[in-house]
């Protein structure tokens, strides 16, 4: 059996409302579903990953790990489905202000006006200021370069 996005995305809802019924709720389905999922998903991983009292669902060990892991794999599924639906991708780029010294108040000022709807942690970077310039190159991903005709 393979590891599936939706038993990650109910454990995720497990632990996040504390209870099977309340996940099941948020996830639309029964709350015997929820049950059949999460044991699937121990199953697959050969790892309990619920302590589960007639009071409380707690991780485990095991299960604190697994979570973090699939919060993180569903944040780029969607991200994913983000960028193939919309064609957009998010370039996040590090700089050091202080690295264009004075200009640093000029650049922002500029960057603001041309870029009104980037922020600046998202985008692609222009420099052109006081004979400097930087340059981002975007590197388009493999499924965006080559996609799939009918």
């Amino acid at each position: 059996m393979d590891l599936e996005l939706r038993q990650l995305r109910c454990l995720v809802a497990i632990v996040d409302t504390g209870t099977f019924t309340d996940a099941a709720i948020e996830l639309g389905v029964s709350q015997a579903a929820v049950s059949r999922t999460l044991s699937a998903l121990e199953h697959v991983l050969g790892v309990r990953l619920l302590h589960r009292t007639s009071r409380s669902v707690t991780p485990t060990t095991a299960g604190v790990q697994v979570l973090a892991r699939a919060r993180q794999l569903l944040a780029e599924a969607d991200n994913l489905v983000r960028e193939a639906t919309t064609g957009h991708t998010r370039l996040r780029i590090g700089h050091a202000w202080s690295a264009i010294g004075r200009h640093t108040a000029e650049f922002q000022r500029r960057w603001a006006a041309r870029q009104p709807a980037a922020s600046p942690k998202a985008c692609a970077i222009w420099l052109s200021s006081a004979r400097r310039s930087t340059a981002a190159a975007i590197r388009t991903p493999q499924w965006a370069a080559n996609p799939v005709t009918a």
